[in-house]
């Protein structure tokens, strides 16, 4: 004999056993109270002892799929009533998170029925030998229904009825009553699921400050729950905007990277959005947002929904630019560093090609440096780098790029500027330090500069390095000239 099983759409309900009032009642009862979030788990617990009672089995349970692949399936067994003590299964070693390999056509094929939702019902001395008839005399079932709980469209565990004690034959208004009984189940995990996760999110809110968003593919609309991203600062529970529109209040910068993720989730339904962003939020300002989300399918496999959270990560942004700064400032002087210098001196030289404009580098060292420290101590020494530094400053214009190159070596690159006009800037820069001694405790320490110079005019293709050599050149020049100089 094989197994019963299928819809119960696809027969006719003919029992003439008596009415199943009572069996409905019970089902309607926990309905109400599962569905309102009541009772849980203790709601399911009391459900499963008055189906057990109400039908006369031994057993109801239900198994929770862990993991389900092409050769096996983990399962766990979350929920017991049972009639007697030694009906009693959950706790045992082999149904906690058990593990059964797909082995066999009928085992295989009962699995199959499950994920098509079918119920199955048997008697075991009516099977034909094989693994299922093994397993329920094993068990000491005599017969046994089986329907699939499904959440979300897909097999999430099978609620079970066994009896150890009768061959039950089921009646199709049974059935169909424990259907229903099975979807209340579903329905109650389910809530618990989303309660979990709104718990989950609060939590997460409460110490990240994050929104939840999800993009309809169908219209294109983006609904993002209040918190920290409120658009119009109006109180609300949430706020659905179409995609455009939050598209403008996200960075210039930014934009086109975003569209790109969303559009990549709707075509392929396998891309994960991971991406940090500016957006506009309630009080006008721009804020470090990380948007995190994935797509969720429709019955046909098609995404339908880009969903996710959205976490305000200010504070990690501040802290990365800390981290920025730290490896490429000189912590003396605060001007920025070697490393620094070699980055932006090459980006400059590919600007000034590009656009073909003339660019000049300036090499700027103190003179005597060693006697200062070696009379006044290191400490003065600092003092004099940072007193230096702050006079080139008041001196350079935004587009400047001041650096420390090393020791009491410093750079300065000046875009847009010729030889001449460079000549004119360091030779004005080296009056100003000249004239204006370091004064500490009423205590004058006078020092000079030397500087070296380098240019490249419009259309010439110097090379970084070619101009840091030119330059370091003249600064020799300039110091074997007689120091407090420039040369060029």
């Amino acid at each position: 004999m094989s197994i019963a099983s299928g819809f119960i759409s696809r027969h006719t309900i003919s029992d003439p056993r008596n009415s199943r009032a009572d069996l409905f009642s019970v089902i309607a009862k926990y309905s109400e109270k599962l569905t309102a979030g009541e009772g849980w788990p203790d709601g399911v617990d009391n459900l499963l002892k008055e189906l057990g009672e109400l039908l006369g089995v031994s057993r109801v349970w239900i198994f929770q799929i862990m993991k389900l692949t092409d050769t096996h399936i983990v399962q766990d067994y979350i929920f017991e009533w049972s009639a007697k003590p030694e009906y009693r299964q959950i706790g045992m070693s082999r149904f906690r998170m058990f593990t059964n390999r797909i082995g066999n056509d009928e085992y295989r094929n009962l699995l199959e029925s499950r994920k098509r939702g079918e119920w199955q019902a048997v008697q075991a001395s009516k099977l034909d030998s094989g693994f299922l008839k093994e397993d329920q005399i094993k068990q000491g079932i005599k017969s046994m229904l089986t329907v699939p709980l499904f959440i979300e469209n897909q097999w999430w565990g099978t609620l079970g009825f066994d009896d150890c004690e009768r061959e039950y034959d089921w009646g199709m208004e049974e059935i169909s009553l424990l259907r229903i009984a099975a979807t209340v189940i579903s329905n109650a995990i389910l809530n618990n699921k989303l309660k979990a996760k709104k718990e989950q999110f609060a939590t997460l809110q409460s110490i990240s400050d994050g929104s939840l968003w999800s993009l309809d593919l169908n219209s294109w609309h983006i609904s993002i729950t209040s918190g920290f991203l409120d658009i119009d600062q109006t109180p609300r529970q949430s706020d659905e905007f179409p995609l455009r529109d939050v598209l403008k209040m996200t960075h210039p910068e930014d934009r086109k990277f975003l569209l790109d993720s969303f559009r990549q989730g709707a075509k392929s339904g396998r891309y994960r959005i991971r991406y940090d962003t500016r957006i506009k939020a309630g009080e006008g300002q721009y804020r470090w947002v990380e948007v995190i989300g994935n797509a969720h399918f429709d019955t046909n496999g098609l995404p339908t929904l880009l969903a996710g959270i959205a976490i305000d990560i200010i504070d990690r942004k501040k802290e990365e630019e800390k981290l920025r700064e730290a490896a490429s400032v000189d912590p003396l002087t605060g001007v920025m560093n070697r490393r620094a210098f070699a980055t932006r001196m090459e980006g400059l030289i590919r600007e000034a090609r590009d656009n073909s404009q003339p660019l000049s580098l300036l090499m700027i060292d103190i003179d005597h440096f060693k006697v200062v420290n070696d009379r006044w101590g290191h400490h003065v020494g600092d003092q004099v780098l940072i007193h230096m530094t702050a006079i080139i400053n008041k001196m350079l214009r935004k587009k400047d790029f001041f650096a420390r190159y090393g020791g009491e070596e410093f750079v300065v690159i000046l875009p847009g500027v010729d030889k001449e006009l460079s000549l004119q800037i360091g030779d004005r820069i080296r009056q100003s330090v000249a004239v204006s001694p370091c004064v500490l405790d009423e205590r004058e320490v006078a020092f000079t500069i030397s500087l070296g110079c380098a240019s490249r005019n419009r259309n010439e293709d110097t090379s970084a390095k070619g101009l840091m050599l030119a330059a370091d050149a003249a600064l020799y020049q300039a110091k074997k000239n007689g120091r407090n100089q420039i040369c060029c």
